[in-house]
């Protein structure tokens, strides 16, 4: 069996039924625009090693063009041609189509810690205050990710079932998706500990009491036009907002303020040093973010828990010396 046969087969019987949506389109176009033109015409038992440290060469010099400039692919790209790479092969091996996995013999590329970007509670303030005046589905949005630091599709997959304006706590329970095939889906969050109660602040119960309030005399005024979803952010009509919309528009209005540029996952960075800043520990923080292990929490903002150590070195010194 030829490789690109063998795609076929794995993406039938593997990939369809076990993949979610973005990361089955997303597999589909890595095999499609760089893998296959490579590796389709060989037989699945031949390929060797050698070929695929050639692959990961050949795609390390590669570049692309987007808005008419040209880019390389990140280390962190090639690194995940490697990884799809080695689930096909092992997933072969387990089927007993090969005897061995190839991509196990490869050392994967290194690929660049990311640098994150976030605000500091200076120009966190700055980004509130220039808030003011906006529309108020999309400054609801900004300010309750800024302080529950929920990714982009967890806020966007919320309902109203999901907000405890009593107990003023919000419950993440799915996420709201887009993929070109067949548009915005909801999801089960990242992980299984993505599921969980997050505590929020009076501030934000109240806007979120006037937030439902509007949509409220909206879904009235619309009648049988407005279809309810019972999302919290949602069109004019009331079907579920598409995720990029708030990219957009957030990064427009960062544009208009003239405020430093981050991304909208930014202001999830910005929810977690700040917590880390004020001194909470990574438990919380970790549960918070919902993240599986405190040790992916330390991981990330190793930089503000060295921050935080910097400064309770300096506070012991200043209490015996």
């Amino acid at each position: 069996m030829r490789f690109r046969d063998y795609a076929d087969f794995w993406i039938n019987n593997y990939a369809v039924p076990n993949l979610s949506p973005k990361t089955y389109e997303r597999y589909k176009s890595m095999l499609r625009s760089r893998i296959l033109p490579y590796l389709g015409s060989m037989y699945l038992d031949k390929i060797q090693p050698m070929q695929l440290m050639y692959l990961y060469q050949e795609l390390s010099e590669s570049t692309y063009i987007r808005k008419n400039i040209k880019h390389k692919l990140s280390s962190k790209t090639v690194l995940e041609h490697h990884r799809l790479l080695h689930s096909m092969l092992q997933q072969a091996v387990y089927w007993q189509m090969i005897p061995y996995n190839p991509a196990s013999r490869v050392r994967p590329p290194k690929a660049k810690k990311p640098s994150i970007n976030f605000y500091d509670d200076v120009q966190t303030i700055a980004l509130i205050k220039a808030l003011e005046g906006e529309e108020l589905k999309f400054r609801v949005i900004i300010l309750l990710t800024i302080f529950t630091g929920l990714r982009r599709g967890e806020v966007l997959g919320l309902e109203w079932q999901d907000v405890d304006l009593k107990n003023s706590s919000i419950t993440v329970r799915q996420a709201s998706q887009y993929v070109s095939s067949i548009g915005i889906y909801t999801k089960d969050p990242k992980t299984e500990t993505s599921n969980r109660v997050i505590s929020i602040p009076d501030s934000i119960t109240k806007l979120l009491k006037e937030y439902k309030r509007k949509q409220s005399e909206k879904r009235l005024k619309l009648g049988d036009k407005w279809i309810n979803t019972n999302r919290l952010f949602v069109q004019w009509d009331g079907s579920p907002m598409h995720p990029d919309t708030i990219t957009k528009w957030f990064r427009q209005f960062l544009e208009d303020k003239n405020l430093p540029h981050i991304t909208f996952h930014g202001l999830r960075h910005t929810h977690a040093t700040l917590l880390i800043a004020q001194g909470l520990d990574v438990r919380t923080v970790s549960n918070r973010l919902g993240h599986a292990q405190t040790s992916t929490t330390l991981n990330i903002y190793a930089h503000a828990f060295a921050r935080m150590d910097r400064e309770a070195s300096d506070k012991l010194d200043n209490l015996f010396l």
